[in-house]
């Protein structure tokens, strides 16, 4: 794909052509009358309302700094605790006096940076051959709302689609899909088709830049594989911008816009938020910060889990309350009473922690394979030995080193341990697969802090595992009843 000069900036920005985009935006010369760039997308995810509103899905508030600030010099940084959620209703005013979400916006603010997200409402269901098909009520829409700060209250692509169906009109488009679904005997229920989302920075009066970066929704694993893949994305993008806004011309930039240097939180959006009795905790070093936000979000799954509630909020006076009854060290936040409460460590952890897989090699190898070249199977010259196929045994992240399935023909005792056969482990891998993937999840979540024993996460992760792990165990089961042990 190449780059075009179509505005008079020089950034390095991606263009389609002109003369591409109108060979895209042709209709076809069939019955359909369809136009090639509606084709060059694809939904990415279907959002469902209801998954939105799941308290458990939302996002929560990070520790950040005021570094790159007007008047903050290298190392003067503070690390501040906000006290505001964007999901509450109590919030909702506060967030769009400076974040209002826009539907399909005409103009933009000129040096303003925005989060976006392309989408269209429908319903998912399916087919008489049982494959799942997305029915759209409307049109893909481009919603957008502007960033402010680093914090971005509000303005993260989880929270812009929780904002999207609170909107009245949304509400009202949801109500009709769902009728008119079930008026023509079909299952499903309304959801969104995400096709894009990222951000856009407007850099001129006609001029916006854009890229797929969204951390919530992982576009970037989408968009950015193939460099064809890229060129429909931005074609798509492309013709969205020339429909609702024709006056801009639009690019792609590889890099994300919304940095700390870029919409650093200034004093006076620090200032505006305390008028508005919003909590404003800061700290001087980004490990007290976290370690305070984790101490109350610990308080607060034990509350949830002894009360049964998924939605509890603390008030300003009770987060005050916790602060004080924590004294710093020198290592830096300390905490108390919460984390005391928590039940001790399980000896579920150090099971789990000690089975990291390992797939060690045997000396003899595996069956000994023919080599194979253009499809044609190649004879054993004289004096050569052939490839042998690598031997997992032992280190199956489950298996005991002496576990006896079906000895291979190579096996010699003592100088080989006993492994499955190929057979075997071919029936094992799915199960393997999806045990290993959730203990490396689990296990990176846990170090990284984000999963805190005794909270909900944590116990649904645990869960999680634990159903792959004895799904694994019964298949084990069945290749052992197979071999008739």
């Amino acid at each position: 794909m190449e780059a075009i000069e179509s505005d008079e900036l020089d950034d390095g920005a991606i263009f389609i052509k002109p003369d591409e985009m109108d060979a895209l935006e042709m209709p076809l010369p069939t019955r359909s009358k369809h136009r090639p760039v509606e084709m060059t997308t694809r939904v990415k995810r279907y959002i469902y309302p209801e998954s939105v509103h799941d308290p458990r899905t939302h996002v929560s508030m990070q520790c950040l700094s005021n570094e790159g600030a007007p008047g903050i010099a290298r190392g003067q940084e503070e690390y501040y605790y906000i006290h505001l959620n964007a999901y509450r209703p109590e919030t909702k005013h506060i967030i769009d006096e400076i974040s209002p979400l826009l539907k399909n916006p005409s103009r933009f603010e000129v040096g303003a940076m925005y989060t976006f997200v392309l989408a269209s409402l429908g319903v998912r269901q399916q087919n008489a051959v049982g494959f799942p098909v997305f029915t759209p009520c409307t049109d893909i829409a481009l919603y957008t709302t502007k960033v402010n700060n680093i914090f971005e209250h509000g303005t993260k692509h989880h929270q812009i689609f929780y904002r999207i169906t609170q909107m009245e009109e949304e509400k009202k488009l949801i109500d009709a899909c769902a009728r008119n679904h079930k008026k023509n005997g079909r299952v499903g229920n309304p959801c969104y088709a995400l096709f894009a989302s990222g951000e856009i920075h407007c850099v001129g009066a006609r001029q916006l830049r854009f890229n797929f970066f969204s951390g919530t929704f992982k576009m970037l694993a989408h968009v950015s594989s193939k460099a064809k893949v890229t060129h429909n994305e931005t074609a798509f993008m492309t013709h969205m911008i020339n429909t609702i806004a024709p006056e801009y011309s639009i690019g792609l930039l590889d890099k994300p816009f919304i940095k700390p240097e870029t919409r650093p939180v200034t004093e006076l959006e620090l200032q505006r938020l305390r008028e508005r009795g919003i909590l404003i905790i800061p700290f001087k070093t980004l490990s007290e910060c976290r370690n305070f936000n984790r101490e109350l979000r610990t308080k607060k799954a034990i509350q949830e889990r002894e009360s049964r509630r998924t939605n509890i909020w603390f008030n300003e006076q009770e987060v005050s309350e916790l602060l004080e009854a924590t004294r710093p060290s020198g290592s830096g936040f300390v905490a108390t009473a919460s984390r005391a409460a928590l039940p001790p460590t399980s000896s579920w952890m150090d099971t789990l922690r000690s089975y990291i897989p390992k797939f060690p090699f045997s000396k003899k190898g595996g069956k000994k394979t023919l080599q194979k070249k253009k499809g044609k199977t190649l004879k054993k010259k004289k004096g050569k030995t052939l490839k042998k196929r690598p031997a997992f045994y032992g280190g199956m992240f489950h298996l005991d080193p002496n576990y006896d399935f079906e000895v291979d023909p190579g096996y010699e005792s003592g100088e080989s341990t006993p492994r499955a056969s190929h057979s075997d482990l071919k029936a094992l891998l799915p199960f393997k697969t999806r045990v290993n993937k959730l203990r490396v999840q689990f296990r990176d979540r846990i170090e990284s802090g984000e999963l805190i024993q005794g909270t909900p996460d944590y116990y649904d992760a645990e869960n999680a595992y634990n159903e792959a792990y004895e799904a694994y165990e019964a298949e084990i089961q069945r290749l052992e009843s197979l071999h008739g042990r």
